[in-house]
């Protein structure tokens, strides 16, 4: 599905704009759509990143958390080792 969008841009934008499309060899509609398409699937890949990254973080804290417990778990189990063999 397409839809048309309309832009206004100033002699000098416009001036840029044309000269890199020639480059590509592209029309300038097709050089506006590639670069507008491009900047859009960075933007969702930085959100995507940004999310993982912050799953990733609260993951290793959980981590973090649940070894500490069983760290206390096991030297727990330490000194209930050591009290029966004393006795």
């Amino acid at each position: 599905m397409e839809k048309k969008l309309s832009l206004r841009l100033d002699q000098g934008l416009y001036m840029v704009i044309e000269a890199n499309a020639q480059k590509q060899e592209q029309t300038v509609s097709d050089w506006i759509r590639a670069a507008i398409q491009d900047h859009i699937k960075r933007s969702v890949n930085n959100r995507v990143l940004d999310r993982l990254d912050e799953r990733t973080y609260s993951i290793q804290k959980d981590m973090v958390k649940h070894r500490e417990e069983v760290l206390k778990m096991l030297e727990q189990v330490r000194e209930d080792i050591a009290d029966l063999t004393r006795a």
